[in-house]
């Protein structure tokens, strides 16, 4: 499936995309992908899988709309965040996406990592499950 859960186009063979900062892929293999909020710019970040990236540019076609750029993440407002040759990070809309409107936000993406806000506060299933397992103890009748 692609990127807006529909059947992803082909990726093009032609298609010329800077490569994914080795800083990207030891993150994800190490730590996971992010989603959640972040302090600053773009305020919220869901990365994408490695194995996705290329499937998502293609869906979104930022090789033609965007040279030299190729997207990495999403913030759900309808913009994407995306590497230049670089490795500095872009913020790209969805909607008329063209490379005059790369807007950047981090000179590298370990600067981007480090505004990652962890939750430190158990997610509210966590806070129910605490609340109620009593009710799930196996010896209870």
């Amino acid at each position: 499936m692609g990127l807006m859960g529909l059947k992803s186009t082909h990726v093009s063979k032609s298609a010329v995309y800077p490569s994914i900062p080795t800083q990207y892929k030891v993150f994800v293999n190490e730590r996971g992908l992010f989603e959640g909020f972040t302090s600053g710019r773009p305020g919220y970040i869901r990365l994408w899988a490695l194995e996705n990236i290329m499937e998502f540019n293609a869906d979104l076609s930022v090789d033609e709309l965007a040279p030299g750029y190729i997207a990495f993440a999403g913030n759900g407002a309808g913009e994407v965040a995306a590497f230049d040759g670089t490795g500095a990070v872009f913020m790209l809309p969805m909607i008329g996406m063209e490379a005059q409107y790369a807007d950047p936000i981090a000179s590298s993406f370990s600067e981007l990592a480090g505004r990652f806000k962890y939750s430190r506060r158990p997610s509210v299933v966590m806070r129910v499950w605490r609340q109620f397992k009593f009710l799930f103890h196996p010896l209870r009748k």
